[in-house]
């Protein structure tokens, strides 16, 4: 394979949210760019990553070449690479060389990880969502930031004309409302009543992904696993988050 980025930025980004859920995966350089689908070791979270080879200056790869590797690893090489420099991947036997290229040549050689390819639950085939919207990234992190205050979940209720945010603990509580035409949230569609609670926890790492993208897509069904997806030209960031169940 010939590959070179010359914008280490999108990659790297995309990579620290992955990383604050799963730490260690295969990554597929196929004909049409890198992609990477994995869950997390407790098999709560999947996180599904493309990248098309449009945003690359050279990629060249004639059939699909999967390379496991330790995701902190690697983002911490990607962190090495300074704004100007651009970086070459190659394939060597069992190592993955990582060239930067700038004011000098700097390369970093990284073990490629014998890694089973478990299933993961594929994100595409999750389709039964009741209810979807486009929120503020900012506006969605004030909502889990909110919560946090008093507990370690947030529930969702998506009713045809309202969105609630709400979580609560004994007799303290937090709310966000907002509905179709507020500021921060749009393409509001909802076919049925929806009522689900999440980890805050896992909500918090996934919105690392804020950096890709000012807004998130957020679909979700009751008690039914949430989909989220961030994306950028040429990028396309996802996740599914299993529901947490509410004691009666």
């Amino acid at each position: 394979m010939d590959i070179v980025l010359d914008h280490v930025d999108v990659l790297r980004d995309s990579l620290q949210a992955i990383t604050e859920l799963i730490d260690e995966g295969i990554f597929k350089f196929t004909p049409t760019g890198l992609e990477f689908v994995a869950a997390d070791r407790a098999v709560v979270a999947v996180a599904a990553f493309s990248m098309s080879k449009d945003l690359f200056r050279k990629y060249s790869v004639d059939k699909e070449i999967p390379i496991g590797l330790n995701l902190e690893e690697f983002l911490n090489v990607l962190k090495r690479v300074k704004s100007g420099e651009s970086l070459a991947f190659e394939a060597n036997g069992g190592q993955l060389m990582l060239t930067s290229v700038g004011k000098y040549r700097r390369t970093f050689t990284l073990p490629v990880l014998n890694i089973s390819e478990e299933e993961a639950p594929p994100i595409d085939k999750l389709t039964d969502f009741k209810a979807a919207f486009d929120i503020s990234t900012a506006v969605f992190q004030d909502a889990i930031t909110d919560a946090g205050l008093f507990s370690d979940s947030i529930t969702f209720i998506v009713k045809k004309d309202v969105l609630m945010l709400k979580s609560s603990v004994d007799s303290k509580g937090t709310e966000m409302v907002l509905t179709p035409g507020d500021d921060g949230i749009k393409n509001f569609e909802v076919a049925e009543d929806v009522k689900s609670n999440y980890s805050l926890d896992y909500l918090k790492k996934m919105m690392k992904a804020s950096k890709i993208s000012d807004t998130v897509k957020i679909s979700l069904s009751t008690n039914y696993p949430m989909k989220m997806n961030f994306s950028a030209p040429g990028v396309k960031l996802g996740f599914i988050l299993a529901p947490r169940f509410e004691e009666e």
